[in-house]
Order: C-alpha cells, then structure tokens, then sequence
C-alpha cells in the first residue's frame, strides 16, 4: 500500500474536513429536532448530550491515546461516526427516524468526536515544531470557520430543498474519506517521547500522576477554571442561538447567522500567525473575552436584532482567538508524554458546569427571565417580548457574565505567571526543545 508522509497542516486540513460533515449533521439535528418539537427544552436535552459525553468518555479516551497509536484511534472514530450515520439514514429511509434516534446519533457522535479530538490534539505537538505550533492552531481555526461558513449555509438548504438524508449522508462521505486518507499515509514525528517501562504502569497510577503535575501548576490550574466558566456559557449561548433566530426566522436566515459566526473564525485564523509576533497568547486569550462579552450584550438587544450577521462575525473571531491561544498555551506548557491524559482532564474540567447551566437555563428562562420581560415594559423596549425577548435578555446577561469573567482574568497573578519575562524568553530560546519540554516550560 502507497504510503504518505502527512505533514501537520495537511493533517489539519483533514480534520477540517471533518468539521465540514459535523457541521451540516449539526445544522441538521438542531433544525430537524426545533421542527418537530418547537421547545427550548429540547434543544437543551440536545445540548447537554456533548458535555455528558466529554465527563463520561474523556478519561478513556485520554488513556487510549497516551496508550495506543492516535491514527488507529482516529480512524475508529472515523468508523464509528460513519456506521452510525448510515444506521440512522436505514432508520429515517423506513419511517423509523424520530426525537430518540436523533438523540442517540448525536451521542454516538459526541463520543466518536471526544476520541478524535483527544487524540488529534495531542498528535499535533508530537508531529509539529514548537515554534509552529500556534500556527498549525491558527490553520485548524481557519477550516474550522471554513466549515462553519458552508455548513449552515448548505445545510440550510439541504434541509428546505432535500431534507436531513443528504445532509447525513454527506457527513458519513466525509467520514469515509477520512479514514481512507488516513490509512494511507504517515505522520513525521518532530518529538521522541522518553523510555517507558515494558509494561505500563496501572490505570489509576497514570491519571494520579498526570493529576499532581496539573495541581501542581497553579497557573495552568487557573486557566483551566477560567475556561469552565467560559465554554458554560459559550454552550447556554450556542444552545439558544438556534430558537433564538429560528422563533422568527427561516432555516436560511440561521444558515446565514451561523455562517457569519465562521467568517470571523475564518478571518481569526488568518489573522493569528502575524498576531502572535505581536501579543502573547495570554493577552489574546484576555481581549478575546472581553470582545466576546460585549458581542453578547448587544446581540440580545432588540435593536441590533435586524443585523445579527454583522455581530455574529465578532463572536467567531473571538471564538477562534481563545481556542488557539488556550490550545497553545497547553501544548507549549504540557510535556508530551502525558499530552492525552491532560487532555482528557481539561475536557472533564471543562464541562463539568456545562449540563447543570444548560438544565437551569431552561427554567431561568421560563420563571425568571420571562416575567421580567412581560411586567417591565422598558425591558421589552430593550429585549422584545415573547420567547425571543427572553432569549435575548439572557444572551445579553450571559455577555455581562464573560465582561466579569475576563476583568478576574486581567488581574490574576496566577495568569500573569504564565507570561515569561523577556530574560526568561531569551534563556529559553538557548535551550534545547527536548529539555525545555521536560521541564513544562516554553516560551511561545
């Protein structure tokens, strides 16, 4: 069999077109699901499923890939994806497709997609140099917001004109070709990771380890708090977007939203490599928050609600900017050797908040946020009434929340530290990789 060194962009190039096919199912589900239902709840059950599949299968899938080879997993995942994308299209071909097996797709999904990112993430700084790593992250926000831009769009009219089949089908395509280019090629590896023992040590003894080496960086314990708040709210607000536009407007209208939130992940990623030279991670990862935090506020307004697609570009840029800059401050803070199981233990950290805001936020916006709307007539001036008024009150609170969120992070020490000072930067760049990756720290 032909085989092909794949280099780290062109591994990426492959994951974004996975992002492609996720991207139209996503579409897909969520407008399929608010069609036969037409409540909030719902789309929330919809969004918990991710991050109860992140606490429930991150572990293992941050054991597999420290364990096992990361391109055999990847393709499984692949596998995975596409059996069952094909299972539900049988199901909806005989009339057997409802609210359940959408569900149960977009777990099998979820938890075919924590496996790939578990271990695409933790390949990357195993096939790239360190001095690119920020731009291999910047190519992956590039195709991603790529896909963001075409899915919603495609999807959208897939779904008014042909219906969830192609959708489905064309995301098990992409799949398929996944897991073939895969098979067929090989990755150069830039770092050799140290000796191991032959036999691995217990399961328990592994995630120990790589649990003291976190407690035992605050900085990087900071971080990763910080983001669980963010990507909590990020995932109440993404959750709404889709009855927050779909209450008033067609399938197209939200294809457009979604596809100008891509437009600024896209225009984000391009942007990122010449940013770098400039500003350090830590002060993108700060600006993007603030950014993201007044984008929020005003896209809850009624008075900006005419021109969402104007505003929504702002939320994908900053999306793009704190996904990069937090992917690369851990890669470049992480040793190698315990990459998926650190990985895995920020997923987890990550959603932990995330189910139980999601559940409260179905009835903060059906006891708390809705009366506020109905009795106060100034806060229907500013909101709306109806569904779509309280979703945006919330979508606007949720801003204010991140506007806090990142005034905590500008002030931390804790985050300061992970900022070499210029004599540090200078000494790190005398030394040599494999040593500066021993010890944890690197300069960016």
């Amino acid at each position: 069999m032909l085989r092909i060194s794949l280099s780290p962009v062109l591994f990426v190039c492959i994951l974004g077109m996975n992002s492609m096919g996720s991207s139209l199912t996503t579409f897909g589900i969520a407008a399929w699901i608010f069609h036969v239902t037409g409540s909030y709840s719902a789309m929330t059950l919809l969004g918990i499923i991710t991050p109860l599949t992140v606490l429930l299968f991150a572990p293992i899938a941050g054991l597999a890939s420290d364990r096992y080879e990361k391109k055999k997993i990847l393709i499984a995942a692949d596998s995975l994806s596409c059996v069952s994308l094909l299972l539900s299209l049988t199901l909806y071909r005989y009339g057997l497709f409802g609210t359940l097996q959408a569900i149960t797709l977009a777990l099998c999904l979820a938890c075919a997609n924590e496996f790939r990112y578990t271990a695409s993430a933790s390949l990357i700084p195993e096939i790239t140099p360190k001095d690119a790593l920020l731009k291999v992250n910047s190519v992956q926000q590039v195709f991603r917001g790529g896909s963001l831009i075409l899915g919603p769009i495609l999807g959208a009219v897939g779904f008014d004109y042909l219906g969830l089949p192609l959708l489905l089908g064309s995301d098990a395509l992409t799949f398929v070709t996944s897991a073939t280019l895969l098979l067929c090629c090989t990755f150069s590896v830039t770092f050799s990771s140290p000796l191991r023992l032959p036999k691995s040590p217990p399961v328990i003894a592994e995630i120990r380890q790589s649990l003291l080496w976190l407690l035992s960086k605050r900085p990087l314990v900071t971080l990763l708090l910080v983001f669980m708040l963010i990507n909590a709210l990020l995932s109440i607000f993404m959750v709404a977007l889709t009855p927050y536009v779909l209450n008033s407007r067609s399938n197209l209208e939200l294809g457009l939203v979604s596809a100008a939130i891509g437009a600024g992940m896209l225009l984000s990623g391009l942007s990122m490599a010449r940013l770098k030279k400039r500003i350090h991670p830590v002060y993108l990862l700060i600006a993007s928050t603030f950014i993201l935090g007044f984008s929020f506020i005003a896209i809850g307004l009624a008075a900006f609600r005419e021109s969402l697609w104007l505003l929504t570009p702002l939320v994908g840029a900053s999306v793009a900017l704190l996904a990069s800059s937090n992917q690369t401050i851990w890669h470049t803070h992480t040793p190698q050797d315990i990459q998926g199981k650190i990985i895995a233990l920020r997923s987890i950290t990550q959603y932990l908040m995330t189910p139980t805001s999601l559940l409260l936020s179905a009835p903060a916006v059906s006891s708390l946020i809705t009366p506020i709307v109905n009795r106060h007539t100034s806060a229907a001036l500013l909101w709306g009434n109806g569904l779509t008024g309280s979703l945006g009150l919330m979508i606007s609170v949720i801003g204010t929340l991140l506007l806090g969120v990142g005034s905590v992070t500008l002030f931390s020490r804790h985050i300061r530290k992970l900022i070499p000072a210029p004599r540090e930067t200078r000494a790190s760049g005398n030394q040599g990789t494999h040593a500066t990756m021993q010890e944890g720290i690197t300069d960016v």
